[in-house]
């Protein structure tokens, strides 16, 4: 009888994990702030959201970096950092590139407490968020109109679909306030809605991996005999 080994179940890393919903919110609030503050709307929308993502990529990078030399120190073994020193080296470079040379030292550490506050504020949303969830969850189990599954699933629509509140709603308050706007603010609050979509996606893309890597074909695609030629 010949046995049939099943292959190894794949799991995302954990870090891949916290670097999508790190950057899923960062999507989420770059959008409120630029809404919301008359100071950021002075910049390009799209390129402001881009630049919050580098920031947020930077304080996951730095945490993890921590985390990695704290490892290392307390269990006496070598740790593979070679991803968030570069991420790091980066954004120093890029901050040094497009900064004004005059007292750098302070500045740097100014952009770099920045980043931290941003990477802090960006964590207590994901926190709220999740906390909405379980709240929404509760009610529902406690209802006693939907199944676990069916509540949990609800419960996540609910809490991740409430992100598009406050877009609409700062938006109204642009078009009804007393402070002149650009006119692209007319198209429609639609046209804000896109890093929404990336969020959204960015929440799905550890699952989607995850479910690819263990689908049966995958699995036989990867295990496929190229096709000899007579």
């Amino acid at each position: 009888m010949i046995e049939t080994i099943s292959p190894a179940t794949y799991t995302a890393p954990t870090l891949l994990y916290i670097i999508c919903i790190f950057s899923a919110m960062s999507f989420v609030l770059s959008t409120w702030e630029w809404l919301y503050d008359n100071d950021m709307r002075a910049q390009k929308f799209n390129h402001f959201i881009w630049y919050k993502q580098f920031e947020t990529l930077v304080f996951i990078m730095f945490s993890s970096l921590c985390v990695g030399l704290y490892d290392a120190i307390q269990m006496s073994k070598g740790v593979n950092l070679y991803g968030e020193v570069t991420i790091l080296s980066l954004w120093i470079i890029f901050y040094l590139w497009n900064r004004n040379k005059n007292d750098l030292q302070q500045n740097l550490i100014s952009a770099f407490g920045t980043i931290l506050g941003y990477g802090l504020l960006t964590l207590c949303a994901v926190v709220a968020t999740i906390m909405a969830g379980y709240i929404i969850f509760f009610i529902m189990v406690l209802t006693g109109l939907f199944t676990i599954i069916d509540s949990q699933i609800i419960a996540i629509l609910i809490a991740c679909g409430g992100w598009c509140i406050p877009v609409l709603l700062l938006y109204r308050r642009i078009l009804h306030s007393d402070t002149p706007f650009d006119d692209h603010i007319r198209k429609g609050f639609h046209h804000y809605l896109w890093p929404i979509l990336f969020a959204y996606i960015a929440l799905l893309c550890p699952l989607m991996m995850q479910d690819i890597a263990n689908s049966e074909k995958w699995h036989d695609m990867k295990n496929i005999k190229p096709i000899r030629r007579a």
